[in-house]
């Protein structure tokens, strides 16, 4: 068993002691107050993509979910791991998109990032990567050049919503659940529509393990949350 402090390298795997929606059904907000325990850690929430998402990109791509694959910590993992935990699928921006022209030779694609900057940016507003392969269709010769476009998961910052003299070794966070329909499909935050269903995969009563990491990232009223 390792010895190193928990951080960004040893992730600590931090419990999660309940999950409250605030907001009622039919709310146009969902609106969630997630408490977790510090017992023997700091905080940085790391959350995972949707294994679905990943599930449909491998498929059109045409890849195999077991190829192995380098990750952004210098690591190896399956490309379904990676594409889950290691790299970011939801956002495209401009440098994705040049390479993602390259890739798929779309001539629709290299005259939109030679014209208008405005048009380029309604272009990528809510777009992902199975957006892409499924718009602008790309072959890539490996699982390896596949990643080696992708950006790895960039953290987000919570405030929290506890003092450690109410509850020490627990932090408490209140979340909206970010939750929305685009071309023809559901989508939502990763992070926060992750942690809205921690409930779910409670491991036994009252102590539900997310199934990601959690690492020492310390800053003043805020919380850290990467992937």
């Amino acid at each position: 068993m390792t010895t190193e402090p928990y951080g960004k390298k040893n992730p600590f795997p931090a419990p999660v002691l309940s999950v409250k929606h605030l907001t009622g059904e039919g709310s146009p907000k969902e609106t969630i107050h997630i408490e977790y325990s510090l017992d023997g850690s700091g905080m940085n929430y790391i959350a995972a993509n949707d294994p679905a998402l990943a599930d449909a990109l491998i498929d059109k791509l045409d890849l195999s979910p077991d190829s192995q694959v380098p990750t952004p910590e210098g690591e190896t993992a399956s490309l379904k791991d990676a594409l889950v935990h290691c790299y970011d699928i939801t956002n495209v921006n401009k440098a994705l998109l040049t390479k993602w022209a390259a890739a798929s030779g779309s001539q629709e694609l290299d005259a939109l990032l030679a014209g208008d900057k405005d048009a380029l940016n309604d272009f990528l507003w809510g777009r992902d990567m199975l957006d892409l392969a499924t718009e602008y269709p790309a072959s890539f010769e490996s699982a390896e050049a596949f990643t080696g476009i992708l950006k790895k998961i960039m953290p987000r910052l919570y405030s929290i919503a506890s003092s450690p003299n109410a509850h020490p070794e627990q932090v408490h966070l209140c979340v909206g659940a970010v939750r929305y329909t685009a071309r023809d499909r559901k989508r939502g935050g990763v992070c926060s529509t992750y942690m809205a269903t921690a409930s779910s995969r409670a491991i036994r009563p009252g102590y539900s393990y997310i199934p990601t990491r959690i690492s020492v990232c310390r800053k003043t009223g805020t919380l850290s949350s990467s992937w």
